[in-house]
């Protein structure tokens, strides 16, 4: 809170060498969605906070296995549709592409960019075992989340797979 003005104050000095006046509104939300992304993406895979409706966003995380990034891009949603009233349509429809792209970038900056995770989980639940799997990166958090449920104690180790073939 308190360095946020400090640096809003020397950023503006970029203002002056940085034109955007050329580029439609449409590219200013698209290029502002992708920054505000990877800011995000960064921060909480980081293990900070960004505020404000985050709270909101872990919740969905944690009890409905939403992502961060398609929590935020919930909430954003009903906000925006709420506003559009006052700010237009055309306002709102800016606003849903910037969170839309947001949303797509943080999850993908906090999951990375595999398409796949394989789970190499270990528990003694029953005898001591070792099971692996392999699951669309989507279905990463239901998957911690299901195997935290099923045995607290397990360990398990969550790697980026980028090929898959065969099958059983």
């Amino acid at each position: 809170v308190i360095l946020l003005p400090i640096f809003l104050k020397f950023s503006s000095v970029y203002v002056s060498y940085i034109d955007l006046s050329h580029l439609s509104n449409f590219m200013i939300v698209f290029i502002g969605g992708i920054l505000m992304g990877l800011g995000n993406g960064i921060i909480i895979r980081s293990g900070f906070s960004v505020g404000g409706f985050q709270t909101i966003y872990q919740i969905l995380y944690k009890y409905f296995y939403i992502s961060i990034g398609k929590s935020t891009l919930i909430i954003n949603g009903i906000l925006i549709l709420i506003s559009s009233k006052i700010f237009g349509l055309d306002n709102s429809l800016y606003a849903v592409i910037g969170i839309y792209t947001a949303s797509v970038i943080t999850d993908k900056v906090m999951l990375e960019t595999s398409i796949s995770k394989s789970f190499f989980i270990i528990t003694k639940k029953h005898k001591k075992k070792v099971v692996m799997c392999a699951i669309p990166t989507r279905k990463y958090y239901l998957a911690r989340e299901t195997i935290m449920e099923i045995d607290k104690d397990a360990f398990f180790l969550i790697t980026d797979t980028y090929e898959i073939y065969g099958g059983m």
